[in-house]
């Protein structure tokens, strides 16, 4: 039962010898985490995976010239609908009891093999929460891993907007009709077909700023929750852009590991940029590639004044506390239009 893992998981976090310390990556998506997940599995003493073990969430994506759509679904929505099935009413204890415990054991079994087959101490989580789950994710870690360390990872949401808008340019959701209205069209053509001439005056469609401050602003929400419980420590991408070294470092003493300066040369290596592209370097955009561009500020090409002051209403306060910036006076500066 859940209450059980509790006590395993804090006993494997305060006993060196007990068993792997589990800790969390807590981030929007497009801020980073795959490249931080690169450079931790690069330590011979961490691994990094990606569980998907909270958030009650499921959907269909399909991405074009794929063979069959993909389901995105937490392992605690998949237990959910298992048990519309299971026996649970010839089980003493109720439904909840059943689920719970169903639950505990495979998390348990995730943990164990992970361990296991990585043959590693320290066993990270990289989380970027579904929409709408962060709340449920937040507690969820509390719940099942009191003892876990948290890593928030920072990223401008300037550049998560503009990041995932190019993410998404080839994928759609399989409940999701395509969208032909002229921003859409005019993304396609110039920067997936890459018709010669193709221009855009526009890049962001309302709606697209409204879902990715949301993706945005969650986490960090979630973040703060975190800290009241975690020991918890933030990892900004920019300082990583600026000085990987000094940022992984840091992280390494936050979760007790070996940081000796040759070791972490061998995990920023791991994790460059020419590596992770396939061969391209920093500013060498792909734009339907995972991995797109690798630069701080991009934003800044794609923003019209429009997307500043919408941007600004929805998630403005968390760039200035964040320290992004000081005040509003960047929406100032920014074009009535594109001249991409």
């Amino acid at each position: 039962m859940l209450k059980r893992l509790k006590r395993q998981f804090a006993a494997r976090n305060t006993d060196g010898h007990a068993g792997p310390a589990v800790g969390f990556v807590l981030s929007a998506p497009r801020s980073g985490s795959t490249w931080l997940k690169e450079a931790l599995n690069a330590h011979p003493q961490v691994f990094c995976t990606e569980n998907r073990l909270f958030g009650r969430y499921f959907d269909v994506l399909r991405a074009p010239g794929a063979a069959r759509p993909r389901l995105r679904v937490t392992l605690d929505k998949y237990i959910d609908e298992f048990m519309l099935h299971y026996e649970w009413r010839r089980l003493p204890g109720g439904f909840e009891a059943a689920r719970n415990h169903l639950f505990t054991r495979m998390v348990e079994a995730i943990v164990a093999a992970s361990a296991e087959l990585s043959g590693k101490p320290v066993l990270i989580d990289k989380v970027t929460p579904y929409p709408g789950t962060s709340t449920v994710v937040a507690a969820s870690v509390t719940q099942v891993f009191p003892q876990a360390a948290v890593i928030l990872l920072l990223r401008d949401g300037r550049d998560v907007l503009t990041s995932g808008v190019f993410h998404w340019l080839n994928k759609a959701r399989e409940d999701e009709e395509e969208d032909e209205d002229d921003i859409t069209r005019g993304r396609k053509a110039r920067f997936v077909k890459r018709e010669p001439g193709a221009a855009l005056s526009r890049f962001f469609r309302d709606r697209d700023i409204e879902e990715w401050c949301a993706a945005w602003t969650d986490p960090l929400d979630a973040g703060r929750d975190l800290e009241r419980k975690h020991r918890l420590l933030r990892v900004s991408y920019e300082k990583m852009v600026r000085d990987q070294t000094a940022e992984l470092t840091r992280l390494f003493a936050f979760l007790q590991v070996d940081a000796d300066p040759a070791l972490v040369a061998g995990c920023v290596e791991a994790s460059s940029f020419e590596k992770m592209s396939g061969g391209r370097q920093p500013g060498e955009a792909d734009p339907t590639a995972h991995v797109r561009k690798g630069v701080v500020g991009d934003w800044q090409s794609h923003f019209t004044k429009r997307d500043g002051i919408l941007f600004d209403k929805l998630a403005g306060r968390y760039l200035r506390e964040l320290g992004y910036e000081p005040d509003r006076s960047w929406i100032e500066r920014l074009p009535e239009e594109l001249a991409l």
